[in-house]
């Protein structure tokens, strides 16, 4: 009788137990988004950014827009250039390697067409609103009207493409740094 109560003992023991340990109680559940860090001039408006159009033609050649898609620019030239009754003019250094597929990669100010891949100037303002970029070589930007230095402010990317691969053209990054 003494063996039964012990197992029997045992027995709610073991079954009031495991359930306790076994089960894992969560009562909040978070994620933390990536964090963007921008430099003193240059500013992402997002890390994670749309392209339009989406799509490509194997063995073609054209230009696709890089934006966020909260209605941000990808990137915005700013920083201490937000008086605009003392002339600056700065810079911030692009760095990125293109994956295969594409070409050039240019910075058009936000609401400017990508196309052509050349230089754009605003046939009203005369300012410099669209150049493309090479990585290592820093972008120069001011903010007063000139047609040989981009204007401060909200850039999207061009993304220039020829012949893409069949199965597609691969991310990249790209980073700025003072």
């Amino acid at each position: 009788m003494k063996k039964t109560r012990l197992a029997l003992l045992s027995m709610i023991a073991i079954l009031t137990i495991v359930p306790v340990v076994g089960k894992q109680i969560t009562d909040v559940i978070q994620t933390i988004p990536p964090i963007t860090v921008s430099t003193r001039y240059a500013i992402a408006g997002c890390t994670l950014m749309d392209v339009s159009p989406g799509d490509v033609v194997a063995g073609a050649s054209g230009v696709n827009t890089a934006m966020c898609d909260n209605g941000f620019p990808a990137i915005l030239l700013a920083g201490p250039l937000l008086s605009q009754s003392v002339s600056n003019t700065t810079n911030e250094t692009p760095t990125f390697i293109l994956a295969t597929g594409w070409i050039a990669i240019g910075l058009s100010y936000q609401g400017t067409n990508c196309s052509p891949a050349t230089k754009a100037i605003s046939p009203l303002s005369h300012q410099l609103l669209k150049e493309n970029i090479t990585s290592g070589i820093p972008v120069i930007f001011t903010n007063q009207n000139s047609n040989t230095t981009l204007i401060a402010g909200p850039y999207n990317y061009c993304l220039f493409y020829s012949n893409p691969p069949v199965l597609g053209i691969l991310t990249f990054t790209v980073s700025w740094s003072p």
